[in-house]
C-alpha cells in the first residue's frame, strides 16, 4: 500500500465456490431464499473444532522478534471483532445473508484454526458477483512487540512499556490483557462499521445446502509504533501500516493517543468459501516472508527483516492443493515484482506449486462479473516447508497475461529477465 492511502486492507479471497440450493430459510434481510449455515472463525496451522479461541497459555517475550527500528509487528495472541452483516451482491440486488444484533462477536487468537461463532443464514437462488462482510468499526487487541528499545504490550487500560524481566525468556507482566480501540479504521467512510468485499462469481442453486465458511487471519495484521515513532510522519523511518497511511483530515496521534506506544491494523486477511460437505476439514494457513533481498531472509536461522519482507498467507486443503493466498506490507522494501493478489493455483509434483500473481481488476463488464485478479506474474516450484529455518529461492517470471493492457494495473512484461526472490516460512 503507498501511503497517501488510509483504507484498512480487509484481504477477501473466495476459493471453492459451487452451486448450491436448499428450500426456504431466515435470518438476512430476505424473506425468500436457501437455508444455508455460515461458519466464522480463524484459520491457523493446526486445526480445531472447538467452539473457542486458542490462546497461548503462557507468552514469552521471544515469541516475536525485535526489530532494528521504531516499528514492528505485533504478535497478536487475540482479537475481537463484532460482524453486523454478511451480504452479496446478484446482478444490481444487494442481499443480506444474515444480520448481527449484538450477537456477532467473534474471538480469535493464536495459530489454531477454529470456528469461533454458527449461525442460520438465508441466501436467495441465483448468481452472486460479490460477498462482502460488514463489521463494526471497531476491535480488541490482546498482543506485544519488541522495536529497537522499547517491549510493549496491551492492558485493559491502554499500552505499556515493559522495563523489568522483558528478556526473551520472560513472560508477560500480569497486566497483560485485551486492549479496546474505539475504531479500526481512521475515518471509515460509514464511521461507525466498515464493509469490505471482493467480486467472485458462484452460483447458488436450488437442491442442495451451502455452507459458508469465512475465515480470519489474525497473523501480521497489527502493526505497533513505539513512542519514539513519528506516526504523523508517513514517511518516518521504517514505518508500516496504519501509520504509513495520510489521513484526509487530522493526522494519525488524533486516534492513536497512546503515550508509551500504538497497535493499529493495518490488514486483515479473509479467506471465504462455500461447500456442501458439513464435515469438510478447515484449511490449513502458512506463513511466508519473502523479499527480492538476499540478505532480508536468511538462511538457516529464523532471522528475517520482517518489517521490510512481503508477507504471504498460503491456505492449502486437506489434500494438499492450494486454494487461496493473499500477500500484504507493501509498505515494506521487499524488491520482489508481486502484488497482493494470488490464483490460478496448480499442484504440480509432490510439494511443488504453481502460484499467479497479480492486482485487481474489476473486468469489463459493467456489473464487474468479470472482476479478478491478475495472472501478469507468476513463481513455479514454491514448496512448503516443514520448518522456519530453511530458505527457498524462486524467480518471478512472466504470467500469462503481461503486457495485456487490460487496465493501469496490468503489468508490462519483464524486460530485465526473472526476479529472484527468497522465501522462508515464518512463525504465524
Amino acid at each position: 500500500m503507498n501511503n497517501v492511502s488510509k483504507s484498512l486492507i480487509v484481504c477477501t479471497i473466495l476459493t471453492g465456490l459451487i452451486g448450491c440450493t436448499g428450500g426456504g430459510g431466515s435470518g438476512g434481510g430476505s424473506s425468500r431464499g436457501v437455508a444455508s449455515k455460515v461458519r466464522v472463525g480463524q484459520i491457523g496451522s493446526t486445526n480445531t473444532r472447538a467452539n473457542s479461541v486458542e490462546i497461548a497459555a503462557i507468552a514469552k517475550w521471544g515469541d516475536v522478534a525485535q526489530t532494528a527500528g521504531n516499528y514492528s509487528w505485533a504478535k497478536v495472541e487475540g482479537m475481537k471483532i463484532e460482524l453486523t452483516n454478511i451480504r452479496g451482491s446478484q446482478g444490481a440486488d444487494l442481499h443480506s445473508f444474515k444480520s448481527f444484533s449484538g450477537d456477532g462477536e467473534i474471538e480469535m487468537g493464536g495459530d489454531t484454526g477454529a470456528i469461533n461463532l454458527q449461525a442460520d443464514i438465508s441466501i436467495p437462488a441465483g448468481d452472486y458477483t460479490e460477498v462482502g462482510v460488514e463489521f463494526k468499526n471497531a476491535y480488541s487487541v490482546k498482543g506485544f512487540c519488541r522495536t529497537n528499545n522499547k517491549s510493549l504490550y496491551t492492558t485493559a487500560t491502554g499500552i505499556k512499556e515493559c522495563t523489568v524481566n522483558c528478556g526473551v525468556g520472560d513472560d508477560l507482566p500480569n497486566d497483560y490483557d485485551y486492549y479496546t480501540y474505539n475504531f479500526m479504521l481512521p475515518e471509515a467512510p460509514d464511521g461507525s462499521t466498515v464493509m469490505e468485499s471482493i467480486k467472485s462469481n458462484f452460483s447458488i442453486a436450488e437442491g442442495s445446502v451451502p455452507k459458508l465458511t469465512i475465515l480470519v487471519d489474525t497473523s501480521f495484521t497489527v502493526a505497533c509504533a513505539d513512542s519514539d515513532a513519528d506516526i504523523d510522519d508517513s514517511n518516518d523511518a521504517g514505518s508500516m501500516a496504519p501509520f504509513k497511511w495520510m489521513l484526509q483530515n487530522g493526522v494519525m496521534s488524533d486516534y492513536y493517543l497512546g503515550t508509551e506506544g500504538n497497535f493499529g491494523v493495518g490488514y486483515l486477511p479473509i479467506f471465504t468459501y462455500v461447500t456442501t460437505d458439513a464435515n469438510a476439514a478447515l484449511p490449513i494457513g502458512e506463513t511466508y516472508a519473502a523479499s527480492g533481498i538476499e540478505a532480508s531472509i536468511e538462511d538457516g536461522n529464523e532471522v528475517a527483516d520482517l518489517v521490510n519482507a512481503m508477507i504471504t498467507t498460503v491456505a492449502f486443503d486437506a489434500n494438499d492443493n492450494t486454494i487461496a493466498a493473499r500477500s500484504r506490507n507493501f509498505s515494506g522494501d521487499h524488491q520482489t515484482d508481486l502484488q497482493q493478489g494470488w490464483s490460478g493455483f496448480s499442484t504440480d509434483a509432490a510439494n511443488s506449486y504453481t502460484l499467479m500473481n497479480g492486482e485487481h481488476w474489476s473486468g469489463a463488464a459493467a456489473d464487474y462479473s468479470e472482476a479478478r485478479w491478475f495472472m501478469d506474474r507468476k513463481i513455479v516450484g514454491f514448496a512448503r516447508s516443514i520448518n522456519y529455518t530453511s530458505r527457498q529461492t524462486i524467480d518471478v517470471v512472466d504470467g500469462p497475461e503481461c503486457g495485456m493492457e487490460l487496465s493501469d494495473r496490468n503489468r508490462d512484461c519483464q524486460t530485465g529477465g526473472p526476479v529472484t526472490t527468497y522465501w522462508k516460512r515464518v512463525k504465524r
